[in-house]
């Protein structure tokens, strides 16, 4: 099913991270890898850092996409990012890629627990900005 982008709605509220610089770019990369949008809703533009935070994450300049899941409604995208995949919370750095409809981004992070994980062919190196 194909995705619309969901633009402008990004807001920095209580937490910090990184936000993707070229969506697009990254959107061809998964594609010519075979991972295309599995849901309706597009998401795919920030990386959590840390929640809550009021402080920005640290600049990090890129952050590298390793592998995916879909299942039930959410898609993510796992990510290393600073050299490890753990976040100090105990989640996992990931891009939400795609939605079904009443499904949130932070559903993320319990698909790539429960896995599987499939690991990307070519990993996809990332410029962030960090907030």
């Amino acid at each position: 099913m194909p995705a619309t982008a969901d633009t402008g709605t990004f807001r920095r509220t209580n937490f910090s991270g990184w936000l993707l610089t070229d969506r697009d770019r990254v959107l061809a990369e998964l594609a010519a890898q075979g991972v295309t949008p599995a849901y309706e809703r597009l998401v795919c533009e920030h990386v959590t850092y840390q929640y809550p935070d009021r402080e920005a994450a640290p600049d990090l300049g890129t952050i590298t996409i390793r592998g995916h899941a879909a299942a039930d409604g959410v898609q993510a995208l796992l990510v290393d990012a600073g050299g490890t995949i753990h976040r100090n919370d105990a989640g996992l750095y990931h891009v939400t890629l795609s939605l079904a409809a009443g499904r949130k981004p932070v559903e993320s992070v319990q698909l790539l627990h429960q896995g599987p994980v499939v690991v990307l062919d070519a990993p996809i190196t990332v410029a962030v900005r960090a907030f």
